[in-house]
């Protein structure tokens, strides 16, 4: 929380709004909330454009962030088009899942995990989500499901990336993130070897 209680964002696009919160995720939902009672769109870089005046008005709260330490995740268009082609090789591969005990091993490791963060608010579409991942993964569970948010280097949706074939993953994954997964102690999801399950 900011010095003086709340956060506020002055919207460029709603020049006469104030949107105010008392936390980053408060304010960002209500940002989403106003650009679509609008008929505004906010694209995929909204939230990065909300970061930007927050750091400009508030710079003693951005000088202090430690960029090693993960944040809530939010989506961006490089991830859309990252997840797209898992999906793709994913249906071709003829929608291949891991055993069991694996998804299970993947999912106790990613619950402790300091990367393993919340999807930043203001996704309307979070039950279409969720929705879509049972249908890929037929209803398949881990006993930690509850637990399992997003990744923080990749953006994956964890309850699913627990149950994808790493040779399918890795079909999204930059050479930028593969530096990032070897960084994190325990990381299962090593796509140095892509012909790896």
């Amino acid at each position: 929380m900011p010095y003086g209680g709340e956060y506020v964002f002055r919207d460029p696009m709603l020049p006469t709004l104030m949107i105010a919160g008392p936390t980053w995720e408060i304010l960002v939902s209500k940002a989403y909330a106003a650009r679509r009672a609008n008929a505004i769109p906010t694209g995929l870089e909204f939230e990065q454009e909300i970061e930007r005046s927050i750091c400009r008005d508030y710079p003693a709260e951005c000088s202090g962030w430690d960029p090693n330490m993960p944040r809530p995740r939010g989506l961006t268009f490089h991830d859309v088009i990252s997840g797209t082609k898992v999906l793709v090789a994913f249906k071709l591969a003829g929608s291949p899942l891991v055993e069991r005990s694996e998804a299970e091993r993947r999912a106790e490791i990613c619950r402790n995990c300091p990367m393993n963060v919340s999807f930043t608010a203001g996704c309307n579409k979070c039950r279409d989500l969720s929705d879509m991942v049972q249908k890929v993964i037929q209803n398949q569970s881990t006993r930690f499901d509850d637990q399992l948010k997003s990744c923080s280097i990749c953006g994956c949706y964890t309850r699913l990336a627990v149950w994808l074939p790493l040779s399918i993953q890795c079909r999204g994954v930059t050479e930028a993130q593969r530096q990032e997964f070897s960084k994190v102690e325990n990381c299962w999801k090593s796509c140095a070897v892509v012909g790896s399950s």
